[in-house]
Protein backbone atom coordinates (compact mmCIF):
# COMPACT_ATOMS: atom_id res chain seq x y z
CA UNK A 1 0.00 0.00 0.00
CA UNK A 2 1.80 3.43 -1.50
CA UNK A 3 0.44 6.95 -0.03
CA UNK A 4 0.60 10.29 -1.70
CA UNK A 5 0.86 13.24 0.26
CA UNK A 6 -2.20 15.52 -0.10
CA UNK A 7 -2.92 19.22 0.28
CA UNK A 8 -4.54 21.01 3.28
CA UNK A 9 -6.25 23.94 2.28
CA UNK A 10 -6.22 27.41 3.90
CA UNK A 11 -5.43 26.36 7.71
CA UNK A 12 -6.58 29.99 8.54
CA UNK A 13 -4.83 31.42 11.38
CA UNK A 14 -7.95 32.72 13.20
CA UNK A 15 -9.56 31.96 16.14
CA UNK A 16 -13.05 29.73 15.86
CA UNK A 17 -16.02 31.80 17.75
CA UNK A 18 -16.20 28.97 21.14
CA UNK A 19 -20.12 28.97 20.40
CA UNK A 20 -19.53 26.94 16.94
CA UNK A 21 -18.07 23.86 19.33
CA UNK A 22 -19.77 21.71 22.11
CA UNK A 23 -17.64 20.84 24.68
CA UNK A 24 -19.16 18.06 24.59
CA UNK A 25 -19.50 16.18 21.99
CA UNK A 26 -18.66 16.19 18.09
CA UNK A 27 -20.98 15.33 15.23
CA UNK A 28 -19.89 14.11 11.94
CA UNK A 29 -21.87 14.11 9.01
CA UNK A 30 -21.23 11.79 5.49
CA UNK A 31 -22.86 13.08 2.59
CA UNK A 32 -22.80 11.65 -0.84
CA UNK A 33 -23.43 14.85 -2.77
CA UNK A 34 -23.73 13.39 -6.48
CA UNK A 35 -21.36 14.46 -9.16
CA UNK A 36 -20.55 18.15 -7.68
CA UNK A 37 -18.67 19.67 -10.33
CA UNK A 38 -17.60 23.10 -10.64
CA UNK A 39 -18.17 25.35 -14.03
CA UNK A 40 -14.82 25.16 -15.64
CA UNK A 41 -14.41 22.12 -18.33
CA UNK A 42 -10.78 20.56 -16.87
CA UNK A 43 -11.54 17.76 -19.35
CA UNK A 44 -12.39 14.80 -16.43
CA UNK A 45 -15.97 15.43 -16.13
CA UNK A 46 -18.50 13.09 -17.31
CA UNK A 47 -20.04 14.15 -20.49
CA UNK A 48 -22.99 15.57 -19.29
CA UNK A 49 -21.03 17.70 -17.27
CA UNK A 50 -18.95 19.03 -20.32
CA UNK A 51 -20.46 22.93 -20.98
CA UNK A 52 -20.12 22.03 -25.16
CA UNK A 53 -22.37 18.95 -24.49
CA UNK A 54 -24.83 19.87 -21.68
CA UNK A 55 -26.74 23.01 -19.94
CA UNK A 56 -24.19 22.80 -17.04
CA UNK A 57 -22.65 25.73 -16.22
CA UNK A 58 -22.13 28.71 -13.51
CA UNK A 59 -25.86 29.42 -12.66
CA UNK A 60 -26.17 25.20 -12.10
CA UNK A 61 -23.12 24.99 -10.35
CA UNK A 62 -23.98 27.65 -7.80
CA UNK A 63 -27.20 26.73 -7.35
CA UNK A 64 -26.13 23.00 -6.70
CA UNK A 65 -23.53 24.69 -3.83
CA UNK A 66 -26.60 26.76 -2.10
CA UNK A 67 -28.96 24.02 -1.84
CA UNK A 68 -25.89 21.41 -0.92
CA UNK A 69 -25.11 24.63 1.91
CA UNK A 70 -28.62 24.37 3.05
CA UNK A 71 -28.54 20.60 4.05
CA UNK A 72 -25.63 21.11 5.59
CA UNK A 73 -27.03 23.87 7.85
CA UNK A 74 -30.35 22.23 8.28
CA UNK A 75 -28.95 18.99 9.38
CA UNK A 76 -27.96 19.54 12.79
CA UNK A 77 -27.22 23.22 14.82
CA UNK A 78 -24.85 24.97 13.61
CA UNK A 79 -23.35 22.05 11.20
CA UNK A 80 -21.45 19.06 11.82
CA UNK A 81 -18.32 19.24 13.09
CA UNK A 82 -16.43 17.14 10.19
CA UNK A 83 -17.85 16.60 7.22
CA UNK A 84 -16.76 13.74 4.85
CA UNK A 85 -18.12 14.35 1.29
CA UNK A 86 -18.34 12.03 -1.57
CA UNK A 87 -18.55 13.08 -5.37
CA UNK A 88 -16.71 16.05 -5.20
CA UNK A 89 -14.82 17.02 -8.57
CA UNK A 90 -11.87 18.62 -7.35
CA UNK A 91 -10.40 21.33 -5.25
CA UNK A 92 -11.91 24.63 -6.71
CA UNK A 93 -15.36 23.05 -5.57
CA UNK A 94 -14.75 22.20 -2.68
CA UNK A 95 -13.14 25.87 -2.06
CA UNK A 96 -15.83 27.37 -3.18
CA UNK A 97 -18.51 25.50 -1.14
CA UNK A 98 -16.76 26.10 1.98
CA UNK A 99 -15.22 29.55 1.38
CA UNK A 100 -18.64 31.38 -0.29
CA UNK A 101 -21.62 28.91 0.96
CA UNK A 102 -20.20 27.91 4.42
CA UNK A 103 -18.50 31.01 5.36
CA UNK A 104 -18.89 31.92 8.85
CA UNK A 105 -19.08 28.45 9.70
CA UNK A 106 -15.17 27.62 10.85
CA UNK A 107 -14.45 24.76 8.79
CA UNK A 108 -10.61 26.04 8.86
CA UNK A 109 -9.22 22.59 7.52
CA UNK A 110 -10.62 21.40 3.86
CA UNK A 111 -8.80 18.21 2.21
CA UNK A 112 -9.68 16.37 -1.23
CA UNK A 113 -7.54 12.79 -1.96
CA UNK A 114 -5.78 13.60 -4.86
CA UNK A 115 -5.94 11.64 -8.15
CA UNK A 116 -5.70 11.67 -11.78
CA UNK A 117 -8.20 9.78 -14.17
CA UNK A 118 -11.54 10.31 -12.04
CA UNK A 119 -14.04 12.48 -12.39
CA UNK A 120 -14.99 12.45 -8.92
CA UNK A 121 -13.40 12.01 -5.01
CA UNK A 122 -13.63 12.05 -1.65
CA UNK A 123 -13.23 15.36 0.52
CA UNK A 124 -13.51 16.65 4.34
CA UNK A 125 -14.44 19.82 6.04
CA UNK A 126 -13.79 20.31 9.59
CA UNK A 127 -13.54 22.64 12.41
CA UNK A 128 -11.38 20.23 14.35
CA UNK A 129 -7.59 20.00 13.90
CA UNK A 130 -6.56 17.46 11.54
CA UNK A 131 -3.00 16.05 12.59
CA UNK A 132 -2.35 13.67 9.62
CA UNK A 133 -3.65 12.45 6.32
CA UNK A 134 -3.29 9.59 4.31
CA UNK A 135 -4.15 8.96 0.74
CA UNK A 136 -4.52 5.06 0.25
CA UNK A 137 -3.93 4.36 -3.68
CA UNK A 138 -6.42 2.04 -5.21
CA UNK A 139 -5.44 -0.23 -8.28
CA UNK A 140 -7.56 -0.14 -11.39
CA UNK A 141 -9.83 -2.26 -12.37
CA UNK A 142 -10.91 -3.26 -15.55
CA UNK A 143 -8.48 -0.46 -16.60
CA UNK A 144 -10.03 2.41 -15.08
CA UNK A 145 -8.13 3.61 -11.58
CA UNK A 146 -10.57 2.51 -8.58
CA UNK A 147 -11.03 6.11 -6.36
CA UNK A 148 -8.76 6.64 -3.59
CA UNK A 149 -9.72 6.47 -0.22
CA UNK A 150 -8.77 9.04 2.42
CA UNK A 151 -8.22 9.19 5.81
CA UNK A 152 -7.57 11.95 8.28
CA UNK A 153 -6.21 11.86 12.05
CA UNK A 154 -8.35 14.54 14.29
CA UNK A 155 -7.45 15.50 18.03
CA UNK A 156 -9.77 17.42 19.64
CA UNK A 157 -9.61 17.75 23.36
CA UNK A 158 -6.31 15.63 23.69
CA UNK A 159 -8.48 13.13 22.32
CA UNK A 160 -7.07 11.29 18.84
CA UNK A 161 -9.36 9.70 16.34
CA UNK A 162 -9.62 8.18 12.62
CA UNK A 163 -12.06 8.89 10.39
CA UNK A 164 -11.49 6.80 6.42
CA UNK A 165 -13.40 8.56 3.84
CA UNK A 166 -14.79 5.88 0.96
CA UNK A 167 -16.47 6.07 -2.32
CA UNK A 168 -16.56 2.60 -3.28
CA UNK A 169 -16.94 0.83 -7.04
CA UNK A 170 -20.52 1.55 -7.99
CA UNK A 171 -22.75 -1.87 -9.07
CA UNK A 172 -22.19 -0.53 -12.48
CA UNK A 173 -21.22 -3.20 -14.56
CA UNK A 174 -23.35 -5.72 -12.93
CA UNK A 175 -23.58 -6.15 -9.37
CA UNK A 176 -21.52 -9.66 -8.72
CA UNK A 177 -18.90 -9.07 -11.07
CA UNK A 178 -18.34 -5.49 -9.48
CA UNK A 179 -18.47 -6.85 -6.02
CA UNK A 180 -14.57 -8.04 -6.54
CA UNK A 181 -13.29 -4.23 -7.16
CA UNK A 182 -15.12 -3.62 -3.53
CA UNK A 183 -14.08 -6.30 -1.84
CA UNK A 184 -10.75 -5.31 -2.73
CA UNK A 185 -10.85 -1.45 -1.27
CA UNK A 186 -12.25 -3.31 1.95
CA UNK A 187 -9.25 -5.22 1.97
CA UNK A 188 -7.48 -1.54 2.07
CA UNK A 189 -9.18 -0.56 4.92
CA UNK A 190 -8.78 -3.89 6.67
CA UNK A 191 -5.29 -3.59 6.51
CA UNK A 192 -4.57 0.02 7.70
CA UNK A 193 -6.87 -0.30 10.57
CA UNK A 194 -5.44 -3.73 11.78
CA UNK A 195 -2.15 -2.33 11.80
CA UNK A 196 -3.32 1.11 13.60
CA UNK A 197 -5.34 -1.06 16.50
CA UNK A 198 -1.45 -3.30 16.52
CA UNK A 199 -0.30 0.19 17.91
CA UNK A 200 -3.32 1.67 19.62
CA UNK A 201 -5.54 -1.25 20.33
CA UNK A 202 -8.66 0.95 21.72
CA UNK A 203 -8.03 2.94 18.76
CA UNK A 204 -10.95 5.52 17.59
CA UNK A 205 -11.94 4.94 14.17
CA UNK A 206 -14.98 5.96 12.50
CA UNK A 207 -15.22 4.29 8.50
CA UNK A 208 -17.97 6.21 6.13
CA UNK A 209 -18.88 6.95 2.94
CA UNK A 210 -20.36 5.42 0.40
CA UNK A 211 -19.30 1.80 0.16
CA UNK A 212 -22.00 0.96 -2.26
CA UNK A 213 -23.12 -2.58 -0.30
CA UNK A 214 -26.32 -2.58 1.34
CA UNK A 215 -26.18 -3.37 5.13
CA UNK A 216 -28.08 -6.90 3.99
CA UNK A 217 -26.93 -7.87 0.74
CA UNK A 218 -24.69 -10.76 2.03
CA UNK A 219 -27.71 -12.69 2.98
CA UNK A 220 -29.77 -11.21 0.22
CA UNK A 221 -27.68 -12.86 -2.32
CA UNK A 222 -27.69 -16.00 -0.78
CA UNK A 223 -25.04 -16.05 2.21
CA UNK A 224 -21.99 -17.22 0.36
CA UNK A 225 -20.76 -20.17 -1.61
CA UNK A 226 -22.13 -22.66 0.53
CA UNK A 227 -25.50 -21.31 -0.18
CA UNK A 228 -25.21 -20.47 -3.60
CA UNK A 229 -24.30 -17.03 -3.08
CA UNK A 230 -21.28 -15.28 -3.07
CA UNK A 231 -18.53 -13.31 -0.56
CA UNK A 232 -19.73 -9.52 -0.52
CA UNK A 233 -17.89 -6.46 1.46
CA UNK A 234 -19.52 -6.01 4.36
CA UNK A 235 -20.63 -9.10 6.15
CA UNK A 236 -23.25 -9.53 8.84
CA UNK A 237 -21.46 -11.25 12.22
CA UNK A 238 -24.67 -12.86 12.38
CA UNK A 239 -24.01 -14.90 8.81
CA UNK A 240 -22.59 -17.98 9.13
CA UNK A 241 -18.70 -17.32 9.06
CA UNK A 242 -16.64 -18.54 6.45
CA UNK A 243 -13.07 -17.74 7.25
CA UNK A 244 -11.36 -17.01 4.09
CA UNK A 245 -13.82 -13.94 3.91
CA UNK A 246 -11.51 -12.38 6.43
CA UNK A 247 -8.94 -10.97 4.76
CA UNK A 248 -11.16 -8.81 2.57
CA UNK A 249 -14.47 -8.06 3.79
CA UNK A 250 -15.87 -6.37 7.15
CA UNK A 251 -18.13 -7.88 9.39
CA UNK A 252 -21.03 -6.00 10.74
CA UNK A 253 -22.30 -6.48 14.44
CA UNK A 254 -25.74 -5.20 15.89
CA UNK A 255 -24.33 -4.93 19.54
CA UNK A 256 -21.80 -2.71 20.58
CA UNK A 257 -20.06 -5.09 22.46
CA UNK A 258 -19.81 -7.79 19.74
CA UNK A 259 -17.20 -5.12 18.01
CA UNK A 260 -13.82 -6.15 17.53
CA UNK A 261 -10.69 -8.09 16.30
CA UNK A 262 -12.42 -12.07 16.67
CA UNK A 263 -11.00 -14.64 14.98
CA UNK A 264 -8.92 -12.93 12.34
CA UNK A 265 -12.27 -10.71 11.46
CA UNK A 266 -12.78 -7.43 11.73
CA UNK A 267 -16.23 -6.55 13.24
CA UNK A 268 -17.36 -3.03 12.88
CA UNK A 269 -20.54 -1.62 14.83
CA UNK A 270 -23.16 -0.83 12.04
CA UNK A 271 -25.73 2.09 13.41
CA UNK A 272 -27.98 1.05 11.16
CA UNK A 273 -29.41 -1.72 12.87
CA UNK A 274 -30.76 0.52 15.64
CA UNK A 275 -33.37 1.33 13.07
CA UNK A 276 -36.48 -0.89 12.03
CA UNK A 277 -35.69 -2.40 8.41
CA UNK A 278 -38.62 -0.24 6.77
CA UNK A 279 -36.71 2.67 8.45
CA UNK A 280 -33.49 1.90 6.46
CA UNK A 281 -32.21 3.46 3.32
CA UNK A 282 -30.26 6.62 2.48
CA UNK A 283 -30.33 5.62 -1.50
CA UNK A 284 -33.94 5.03 -3.33
CA UNK A 285 -33.32 2.81 -6.47
CA UNK A 286 -36.68 1.93 -8.20
CA UNK A 287 -39.13 2.61 -5.70
CA UNK A 288 -36.72 0.18 -2.70
CA UNK A 289 -34.65 2.07 0.08
CA UNK A 290 -31.08 0.83 0.21
CA UNK A 291 -28.42 1.25 2.47
CA UNK A 292 -25.04 2.11 0.53
CA UNK A 293 -23.78 5.13 3.02
CA UNK A 294 -22.96 3.57 6.24
CA UNK A 295 -20.97 5.31 8.99
CA UNK A 296 -18.95 2.48 10.59
CA UNK A 297 -17.34 2.09 14.02
CA UNK A 298 -14.87 0.68 15.77
CA UNK A 299 -14.57 -0.87 19.15
CA UNK A 300 -12.52 1.66 20.92
CA UNK A 301 -15.47 3.71 20.67
CA UNK A 302 -17.65 1.99 23.64
CA UNK A 303 -15.07 1.05 25.69
CA UNK A 304 -16.10 4.16 27.59
CA UNK A 305 -12.63 6.37 27.28
CA UNK A 306 -11.97 9.36 25.37
CA UNK A 307 -14.32 9.68 22.50
CA UNK A 308 -17.80 7.40 23.09
CA UNK A 309 -20.54 6.53 20.65
CA UNK A 310 -24.05 5.73 22.36
CA UNK A 311 -26.91 3.83 20.12
CA UNK A 312 -29.12 6.66 19.13
CA UNK A 313 -26.73 8.97 18.47
CA UNK A 314 -27.08 7.77 14.64
CA UNK A 315 -29.70 9.50 11.65
CA UNK A 316 -30.15 9.83 8.61
CA UNK A 317 -31.41 12.91 6.74
CA UNK A 318 -34.98 11.93 5.54
CA UNK A 319 -37.23 15.17 5.23
CA UNK A 320 -39.82 16.05 3.13
CA UNK A 321 -37.74 19.15 2.14
CA UNK A 322 -34.69 16.79 1.45
CA UNK A 323 -36.60 14.54 -0.69
CA UNK A 324 -38.14 17.20 -2.77
CA UNK A 325 -35.10 18.76 -3.65
CA UNK A 326 -33.03 17.76 -6.28
CA UNK A 327 -29.58 18.10 -5.46
CA UNK A 328 -28.00 14.58 -4.83
CA UNK A 329 -29.88 11.33 -4.96
CA UNK A 330 -28.02 10.13 -1.54
CA UNK A 331 -29.48 11.26 2.23
CA UNK A 332 -26.58 12.49 4.57
CA UNK A 333 -26.21 10.20 7.68
CA UNK A 334 -25.14 11.59 11.12
CA UNK A 335 -23.61 10.54 14.34
CA UNK A 336 -22.90 12.25 17.37
CA UNK A 337 -19.62 11.10 19.06
CA UNK A 338 -19.41 12.39 22.83
CA UNK A 339 -16.51 13.05 24.91
CA UNK A 340 -16.14 11.07 28.02
CA UNK A 341 -14.06 13.28 30.83
CA UNK A 342 -11.35 11.00 33.03
CA UNK A 343 -13.64 7.97 31.72
CA UNK A 344 -16.58 9.35 33.19
CA UNK A 345 -20.06 10.49 31.25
Amino acid sequence: MSFKRLILISLVLFILPLSLFSESKIIIMSYNVHNLFDDVDDGSEYAEFKKEKSIWGTEQFEKKLKRLAQVIRRCCFKGADVIALQEVENLNALRLLREHYLKGMGYNYAVIAPQEGVAVRVALLSRLPIRQVRCHRMAEWRGRPLRNILEAEFEYKGNTFFIFNNHWKSKSGGVRPTEQARLYAASVILRRVRSILEERPDADIVILGDLNVNVEEYLEVGGGVNRGGYQTALIPMSAPFVESYATNSIFLADRPEAAGLFKGRLIIYEPWYELDPQERGSYLFRGRWQTPDHILLSAGLFDGKGLTYQPGDFKVEKSDLMLKWVYSDHLPLIIILRIEENGEG
